[in-house]
Parts: C-alpha cells; structure tokens; sequence
C-alpha cells in the first residue's frame, strides 16, 4: 500500500504515542520501535518510508532505540538522523543474497529444520 512519507509518519507517531500511552497505565512503557510485516520489509529497502519512519520516532522520543535489518535503509536512516539503529535477524528465516527477507508467500522462507538453523 502507497502513503504519502508525511501521512505515513503521522500515523506511525500515532501509533508509538498511543501504544505509550497504554504501557504507562500498566506501568510500562515503550522502550524500543520495530515496524511489523510489510513496513518492515518495504522500510529496509525503500528510504522514503525509513525516513518516515524515523521521523516518527525523532518526533516521539529520539532515545527510543530502532529495530530492523542490518544494512537496511532503514538502519541507516536512523544512524543518519541520530537515533539508535539496533540491528536484528531471525534464525528461522530465509534471506535473499541482499540481506532482505525472503518473502513467506515463497516456499523455504520459514526454516524449519534446526541443523539447517544452525547453519
């Protein structure tokens, strides 16, 4: 689905804030962002929907560490915007020769064998 970068970044500071605003009345709070599915996937190669993204959680609290894929657009566009980039990868995935993740509509996206996780 195509957003305009400035919705897109309006609807994600909602988001957080929203989120936030319930952990507290739980006592918590959000500690760190990670965008979810096809924002994710879209956000590590497209800059114009990382740089949304991370514009949201500037806006929202620049000391809130970002999660993605290491390499990805949107890791650089958080080291660029001064945030903190927290790298991360999944054991049970499959990954294209760029680092991206192989889609789950593909066969062998999901792992499923440990020796094979292992490796």
């Amino acid at each position: 689905m195509d957003v305009d970068p400035g919705e897109l970044t309006d609807e994600i500071l909602y988001q957080i804030s929203a989120l936030d605003g319930l952990a507290r009345i739980a006592g918590s709070r959000v500690r760190d962002v990670k965008p979810h599915g096809a924002l994710y996937n879209t956000a590590a190669r497209d800059a114009a929907t990382a740089v949304a993204i991370v514009e949201a959680v500037r806006t929202y609290d620049a000391s809130l560490p970002l999660l993605g894929l290491p390499g990805s657009a949107l890791l650089a566009a958080a080291e660029g915007a001064g945030l903190t980039p927290v790298g991360e990868a999944f054991a049970d995935r499959a990954y294209t020769p760029q680092g991206l993740l192989v889609s789950r509509r593909e066969a062998g996206a999901v792992l499923h064998d440990p020796d094979e996780i292992a490796q």
